[in-house]
């Protein structure tokens, strides 16, 4: 699994699919505290709009479960029960399939949970929805809202990509060698590769 990560991070190509990259190496550990915690706007949807419902898996099916914009929530059109069927013509579970490398999280109801949560997010624009209320299919258009959450600030990039790789090089032949450490003496990586979260 190591392995393969290194060449995939090697292979990246700029800092925003580096970080994305070690998201995919941080899911596969089934560990919902650790996480690029500040860079998790990179997680597949990307965008800084999302419909104005809440929305959660129940028993692997998405459902309406209230509105997280009061103002905009009603006028979408949905209601809480509904069940999303597909975004924009994707089936959601197809969407659920391509985004799950990227979620860490220790269980599936936890991946799950995250999911839902950026499930609708994109840029702000109108969104194709198939729904499926009571024994009633249909189809429906709903706006895309800004989001609550969403910063528009610049991030300060810390550094370019030849250090990442630089690092990356560093690791790899510190992992292949490590360095000896007198018995009784504890040794710490100098290589952080995931933050701690709470």
């Amino acid at each position: 699994m190591l392995a393969e990560s290194i060449l995939r991070l090697m292979a990246a190509d700029g800092q925003d699919e580096y970080r994305l990259e070690m998201m995919r190496l941080i899911a596969r550990v089934n560990d919902t505290h650790a996480n690029l915690w500040s860079h998790l706007r990179l997680r597949p949807p990307v965008g800084g709009a999302q419909l104005p419902v809440e929305i959660r898996f129940v028993e692997d099916v998405p459902v309406v479960t209230g509105y997280n914009q009061p103002e905009h929530g009603p006028k979408a059109g949905l209601q809480v029960g509904d069940v999303i069927l597909s975004i924009d013509g994707v089936p959601v579970h197809t969407l659920v399939d391509r985004w799950r490398p990227y979620y860490a999280a220790s269980n599936e109801p936890t991946r799950l949970r995250d999911i839902a949560r950026s499930l609708t997010r994109g840029e702000p624009a109108d969104v194709r929805l198939a729904v499926q209320r009571h024994d009633d299919v249909f189809e429906t258009t709903v706006p895309r809202v800004p989001s609550c959450s969403s910063s528009t600030k610049p991030r300060r990039v810390a550094r370019n990509t030849l250090q990442w790789h630089y690092e990356l090089l560093r690791m790899q032949s510190w992992l292949a060698a490590p360095p000896r450490v007198p018995t009784g003496m504890c040794r710490k990586s100098p290589y952080p590769v995931a933050s701690q979260h709470g």
